[in-house]
């Protein structure tokens, strides 16, 4: 079966969408170089995804004539993901495979120590981009959203109440992930540190907000093996 590629785009009428964001065209036009006949799905990034045959090509946009349509329902028990702002290149690395795996929420923190730097809004505009580009390689229908919070405390004080079932890695826990399954009606928040780890004061913050602190292996795991591990045991566990 000849692969299928996917792209962003917006609906013109009932049979008619449209692709005019300029890196899509270019990359249509130009790289992939399809033409009229050649199908391709097309989404919104929002929960709809259609199939279709490009109908028209332009420098501005490409037209799609639509043969069906899927509309995909947000998940009620989404999945997150808490991460400690990593080193430049380490984040961009893991989106693609948090993506694939169904992240929902994606929030990146910083810590004590860690260069301010990190949170640039030019970093910040990089992984929206590479997190839009998975999206489309993995045919997810809805793109995972991203926060970055100046704080873990700034982070849980403002968003802890959004999940029933958070779970801080840590790989002194006593007990294992699998030990502590998550509440079979809430939304799931795994918090994973940066290089160091997290400091006494966001341990002891956590610990007073309920968290479970769970280990993953009894090996010692890098921060970007901890959330790829961590993401796709609760992917499987949720049947994602």
């Amino acid at each position: 079966m000849k692969h299928q590629y996917q792209f962003f785009g917006e609906p013109l009428s009932q049979d008619l969408w449209k692709i005019h964001d300029e890196d899509e065209v270019h990359h249509l036009v130009k790289v992939l170089r399809l033409k009229e006949g050649d199908v391709v799905a097309v989404g919104n990034g929002k929960g709809i995804l259609v199939d279709g045959v490009v109908k028209e090509v332009t420098k501005r946009q490409v037209v799609v004539r639509v043969t069906s349509v899927n509309e995909c329902k947000t998940r009620e028990q989404k999945m997150a993901l808490g991460l400690g702002v990593l080193r430049a290149g380490s984040i961009d690395e893991i989106i693609p495979s948090l993506t694939e795996l169904g992240v929902d929420v994606l929030h990146v923190f910083q810590q004590s120590g860690s260069d301010r730097a990190r949170l640039s809004e030019k970093a910040v505009d990089r992984w929206k981009k590479i997190i839009r580009t998975a999206v489309k390689q993995s045919k997810r229908a809805w793109i995972p959203e991203l926060y970055v919070h100046q704080s873990l405390v700034d982070f849980l004080a403002h968003k802890a109440s959004t999940y029933q079932s958070i779970y801080t890695l840590d790989q002194d826990a006593e007990q294992t992930i699998s030990s502590v399954p998550p509440k079979q009606d809430g939304s799931i928040l795994v918090l994973v540190g940066g290089e160091k780890g997290f400091d006494q004061d966001e341990i002891m913050f956590m610990t007073g907000l309920g968290c479970k602190s769970v280990r993953l292996s009894s090996n010692v795991l890098r921060s970007t093996t901890a959330a790829i591990a961590a993401v796709a045991y609760f992917a499987t566990t949720l049947k994602i």
